[in-house]
């Protein structure tokens, strides 16, 4: 006798690079194991090949190479997809930068939108106020902020 099918939900976004749409599902319990076994590692390749596989696993539509997605394709499905999977909403500690101390701030992850800008080359990060503004370049590079 075979093991039943799972009935989850397929959710579609967009991806910004190109505008295609994509199906997703939400994580499920497995792959969120992959993930908090690789963020307890402290790896960052490890949490990089992690998340990757997450995607892969999740994505529905055939044809999309997450190997070959630039960083904010793989940032912003990756995040649709926390959102979908555990909650839309996100709690960070910001550090002020007078006193340095630290301060919870709550996003809420739907509405987070990649915003298509003209990039310098050299640029990586534009603007992190309301909206962060990433520009294409490769999810195992490593960014000085």
């Amino acid at each position: 006798m075979a093991l039943p099918k799972l009935n989850v939900p397929v959710y579609e976004a967009v991806l910004p690079s190109t505008e295609k749409v994509i199906k997703y599902r939400p994580f499920l319990v497995k792959e969120e194991k992959i993930l908090i076994i690789a963020l307890e590692t402290k790896n960052q390749g490890e949490m990089t090949n992690a998340v990757k596989d997450v995607l892969k696993k999740c994505i529905l539509t055939r044809g999309v190479k997450v190997d070959n997605l630039p960083t904010f394709d793989i940032e912003f499905i990756f995040l649709t997809l926390r959102s979908r999977s555990v909650g839309e909403g996100i709690e960070l500690g910001i550090d002020c930068v007078k006193c340095e101390e630290s301060n919870p701030v709550k996003i809420n992850l739907d509405k987070v939108e990649v915003k298509n800008n003209d990039f310098d080359e050299k640029d990586n990060i534009r603007d992190i106020n309301h909206a962060v503004i990433i520009c294409q370049v490769a999810f195992n590079t490593d960014i000085d902020v």
